[in-house]
């Protein structure tokens, strides 16, 4: 139990540290090229933030059907949505980035009943999208079934029943692992974050995995409270989790962690090893064998793997800059040679290249920057997305994009609150030290592990935004933290 207690402590001191760490770092360091904000009137709003937080989750308690008061946050977010479709939607068959390529190529093969490939080589280069693009196929294939012509409106609602159900879900996560006392938390902040209202009319892998990490993280939640029955509830997280990752390979990060909770965890043997080889078996095995089954499915070609583009690629271009996507590296780079070997090769290079250039303090402080990069944005790179392509401009865009005249009203209230969350899920974190509970070692792990891996890889704030349902989870066991304190020190 020693041993229990201090591992589980290491990975909240961790946690708890590097949160007040971003924190500090966005406000001291921010490096969003876009959002120039004041940095004491985000302090401000930060605390502001923290206490509108308890005071919603203070009120909430007080309602007596709190259902209701779910549903009615859940109407809203359907309103924000509609509102979303209606005024910000994006033009799918524009090819601003990769979301349209996805789009493109699917509503072409049903279409057509075939695979353009001198047109769509982009698959061909990078097969991680394959799984997006079979199950847009499979939707649009629905679609044309029911006579639906307009696309772009169908997938976009569906979209926004995807981000609907991912809200529900991570409530039902956090009223579990928090209690019934904090019911509606979830689906109250859900609502305020940005990501499920303006990430509607922006289908891609995003909004897909999270709602397979959200199912995920739930059932690893009942592991926890133990809510049913336990090898059930790891079947399931393992089947989830893989599915998520084979969208979005971070989701991956969830088993990883489980595996070490496990680990830390268990002090029976056989226990042990059969969560583990559940978990290794279902999660990692599930993951490899959907992924081949994606790529090898009958709406694409048959992949040359010695000409697909190199995971070396990523590390690269998170090396360049603020980490986030450098059309000159892609370009005279890794497509400068031939096939993936050569293309590895060079990666791998100018990696050393760029390291022994930067130096332990270039290092150190590229990291800084990578991180107050990805962290200070709290729209999550909508604000970027939704001004490619617009279908109808007008006056909301205004609010909405980085380019807007009154863009600082969202930026400021949507990092504020994302910031916030921040804090309480470090505060959280620290007082689960001192009352020795282990039971959120695994939604930790997670959010270390995904910031390391946005350390090493291509960043921006859009490759945590799937991570939501976990930093949501958090907070409002943060929440419960807060006033579990003030209760005691009433109590004294």
């Amino acid at each position: 139990m020693k041993k229990t207690n201090f591992l589980s402590a290491a990975v909240y001191a961790i946690t708890g540290i590097m949160y007040l760490l971003i924190v500090l770092d966005v406000l001291t360091n921010s490096q969003n090229p876009d959002f120039i904000f004041n940095p004491f009137l985000m302090a401000v709003l930060i605390v502001m933030a923290t206490g509108s937080m308890l005071l919603m989750s203070f009120l909430a308690d007080k309602i007596k059907y709190k259902k209701l008061l779910i549903a009615a946050a859940a109407a809203v977010l359907v309103f924000l949505q509609a509102v979303t479709i209606h005024y910000l939607s994006v033009k799918y068959h524009v090819e601003t980035w990769d979301m349209g390529v996805v789009y493109n190529a699917a509503k072409y093969y049903v279409d057509n009943g075939a695979f353009d490939a001198t047109k769509y080589d982009y698959f061909l280069w990078f097969p991680n999208n394959s799984p997006l693009y079979n199950i847009f196929v499979l939707i649009f294939r629905g679609f044309a079934l029911f006579g639906i012509e307009n696309t772009q409106l169908a997938l976009n609602i569906v979209n926004g029943f995807i981000l609907l159900i991912t809200a529900f879900v991570t409530e039902r996560a956090a009223t579990v692992f928090a209690g019934e006392k904090f019911t509606a938390n979830g689906m109250i902040l859900c609502l305020l974050l940005c990501p499920f209202s303006l990430y509607t009319v922006i289908t891609y892998t995003d909004t897909f995995s999270m709602l397979f990490l959200a199912l995920a993280l739930y059932f690893y939640v009942c592991v926890l409270r133990q809510k049913g029955n336990e090898y059930v509830n790891l079947v399931l997280f393992s089947l989830f989790t893989a599915i998520g990752a084979s969208l979005k390979v971070s989701v991956l990060i969830l088993a990883i962690a489980a595996v070490i909770d496990i680990c830390i965890r268990h002090i029976r043997i056989r226990k042990t090893a059969v969560s583990l080889a559940l978990v290794l078996a279902i999660a990692f095995g599930g993951f490899v064998t959907m992924k081949r089954a994606h790529e090898h499915s009958p709406f694409l070609p048959e992949y040359d793997y010695d000409y697909t583009i190199p995971h070396s690629h990523w590390v690269m271009m998170g090396l360049n800059g603020l980490g986030s996507y450098n059309d000159d590296d892609y370009q005279n780079i890794t497509l400068a040679q031939p096939d993936k070997l050569s293309r590895q090769q060079a990666n791998i290079e100018e990696i050393i290249r760029r390291v022994e250039e930067k130096g332990p303090g270039g290092m150190a402080e590229h990291i800084a920057n990578k991180i107050s990069f990805i962290y200070s944005d709290g729209t999550f790179g909508a604000c970027y997305k939704l001004d490619r392509a617009v279908v109808r401009p007008n006056g909301l865009h205004e609010y909405i994009i980085y380019l807007g005249s009154r863009f600082s009203y969202l930026g400021y209230f949507s990092l504020a609150l994302f910031l916030a969350m921040l804090m309480v899920i470090s505060f959280g974190i620290f007082n689960a030290i001192r009352k020795k509970d282990t039971q959120a070692v695994m939604p930790a792990l997670s959010l270390i592990g995904v910031t390391l891996f946005l350390i090493l890889w291509e960043a921006r704030s859009r490759y945590i935004l799937n991570f939501l349902p976990i930093f949501v989870l958090l907070a409002v066991y943060g929440i419960k933290q807060i006033f579990t304190l003030i209760e005691r020190e009433k109590n004294i």
